[in-house]
């Protein structure tokens, strides 16, 4: 399958690719090393989720577009249950990506479709991330630590933050206290224990409470 994906390679400003199934997880990858399995994984999990809510306005929908500030991703279904991602540069060659995404997709092989269930997912918190970053006490500190995950994961750090603020969330009701269990599960994410001690100083200034004056 690796073989197949290697032809998104040829188009200016695409980083790489890979597929992602919700049974058997990560089939084929032709990202850097940054991009770590369990890293594609999570963003997999995330992407599934949002097609499977896009799909619920738009039944036709084909192709989702996701746009930040330091690359770009696409995503097209390539068999049930599993996903192609394309992750790009922002001056990607958009038409000669479509044309390179329709040929490999006609020449991907069947999956076997074997493999573990997936696991159910927790229930549904009260609260969710995009809710707690737009307003609230919790706006700020938590848009400084999305923000700032990016200077130790690079681009990814937007979707692993919100998966990771996700499952903080089914842990306990979210509060400016329980904000270093969420940088507890952030460091697992990030690995690297240099990182992680830059990280945890960069954010630092952002867990204090609000001055009293």
């Amino acid at each position: 399958m690796r073989t197949n994906l290697e032809e998104l390679q040829t188009v200016a400003g695409v980083v790489g690719s890979y597929l992602f199934s919700l049974r058997q997880g990560v089939l084929a990858s032709t990202l850097p090393p940054l991009f770590r399995t369990e890293k594609l994984q999570a963003m997999g999990r995330l992407l599934a989720r949002i097609q499977t809510a896009g799909r619920g306005s738009f039944n036709d929908l084909s192709e989702i577009t996701l746009v930040y500030e330091e690359f770009v991703l696409i995503v097209r279904e390539a068999q049930a249950e599993t996903l192609l991602v394309v992750i790009a540069e922002p001056g990607y060659n958009s038409n000669l990506l479509t044309l390179a995404l329709n040929t490999t997709l006609n020449e991907l092989p069947e999956s076997s479709g074997t493999g573990s269930p997936a696991s159910p997912r927790p229930g549904k918190p009260a609260h969710t991330v995009d809710s707690l970053l737009a307003e609230g006490p919790l706006a700020a500190p938590l848009m400084a630590m999305q923000t700032l995950l990016a200077k130790v994961m690079g681009p990814i750090a937007p979707i692993i933050f919100r998966e990771t603020a996700e499952e903080w969330l089914t842990r306990q009701a979210p509060s400016r206290s329980a904000l270093p269990a969420l940088f507890d599960l952030l460091a697992r994410e990030i690995g690297d224990p240099e990182k992680v001690r830059t990280y945890r100083q960069l954010i630092a200034p952002h867990l204090q409470g609000p001055s009293k004056s």
